[in-house]
């Protein structure tokens, strides 16, 4: 799903591993809609509970809406929106459990490799994690860690825009 309109988009491991392995690191990023955008970069060190985070040759980019302060409730209804190759499907479920520190929740909705990287919504309609697929059933992540992710990649492209870059300067040969 598309986390940013600058074109940084959520998405899960196993489709950044089958894009490299087979577009010869020539990657097409294809909305909803059939429009197509060139793979600029992958902002994700690595692989982090079945998610990658990566940038598209695009801007202005229609974005969900984020909650980046929200603080899971037990028993909370949530919805996720997942892509089912045939098209968009929505499904509705409840936080079960709340683990590790509160970065990862447990949901009744069921999460297959397929839609792994899903955006989870509250009934606000804004989007306050990922569905995930783990070990651990019916698994979402938070945003927390997603938008720190976009949030260093920002930075870091905001300092290297800065620096001048390098030219070559002629090398001066050698006389004896």
């Amino acid at each position: 799903f598309i986390l940013d309109s600058d074109g940084i988009i959520v998405t899960n491991c196993r489709i950044v591993a089958k894009w490299f392995a087979k577009a010869e690191n020539r990657i097409r990023i294809e909305t909803e809609e059939g429009t197509q955008y060139a793979f600029e970069d992958l902002i994700s060190p690595r692989c982090e509970n079945d998610l990658f985070l990566i940038k598209a040759e695009a801007e202005g980019l229609p974005a969900v809406r984020l909650n980046a302060n929200y603080s899971p409730k037990q028993g909370e209804k949530i919805v996720v929106m997942r892509n089912t190759g045939s098209g968009a499907a929505v499904s509705e479920g409840t936080v079960k459990r709340i683990l590790k520190k509160g970065k990862l929740l447990q949901t009744s909705i069921p999460v297959t490799l397929h839609n792994s990287g899903s955006p989870l919504f509250n009934m606000k309609g804004e989007v306050i994690g990922a569905s995930v697929f783990m070990k651990q059933n019916n698994s979402a992540v938070l945003l927390k860690d997603l938008l720190l992710h976009r949030e260093r990649y920002k930075k870091h492209k905001a300092l290297a825009a800065r620096v001048p870059k390098v030219t070559t300067l002629p090398m001066h040969e050698k006389t004896d």
